[in-house]
């Protein structure tokens, strides 16, 4: 073997090291979705104390967390998982801040837990659980403002 050769070899060997350390640097799936839910417990001990100082973005992160795991592990057995639970807190965040963005985030990644995998014992939940949160919201909006009365026509002053 010549040396340009051996170098060559070497080089390509040192290369497909650092690649593969690459991939081994992705996060597993397991891990991701253990984080998720630790920063989600601390999210809901917020949640539940209305005076706690908690910022709607701090949710909304979470969400987007469990969302990573599902884009990155579509196929994995802790997807449907991320979906309900980034559905719920989505939810949970409307009801904490009003902002209708995080009830239409809920609609949106439940709707997706059911056609991604429909096979998921979560993704037969999902219809109950989008009446009940319709009923919930209607419920909780306020009535439809009353129109205003008409003014009354003037009345002719005779003269």
């Amino acid at each position: 073997m010549t040396r340009a050769r051996i170098l060559l070899l070497s080089g390509l060997a040192a290369l497909y090291l650092v690649q593969g350390a690459t991939v081994i640097a992705a996060p597993p799936v397991a891990a991701m979705y253990v984080d998720a839910m630790a920063r989600e417990k601390a999210i809901r001990v917020a949640l539940a104390d209305p005076n706690a100082p908690l910022k709607l973005e701090e949710v909304r992160a979470v969400v987007r967390a469990y969302e990573a795991i599902v884009a990155q592990y579509p196929a994995s057995g802790y997807s449907d998982n991320a979906l309900w639970q980034a559905g719920h807190l989505a939810l949970d965040a409307f009801w904490r801040f009003g902002q209708a963005q995080d009830k239409d985030t809920c609609v949106r990644l439940l709707q997706r837990l059911v056609t991604a995998y429909p096979t998921s014992k979560l993704a037969k939940q999902v219809p109950a659980e989008l009446r009940q949160t319709a009923v919930a919201v209607q419920r909780a909006a306020p009535p439809p403002a009353a129109a205003p009365a008409p003014e009354p026509a003037p009345v002719p002053v005779p003269g």
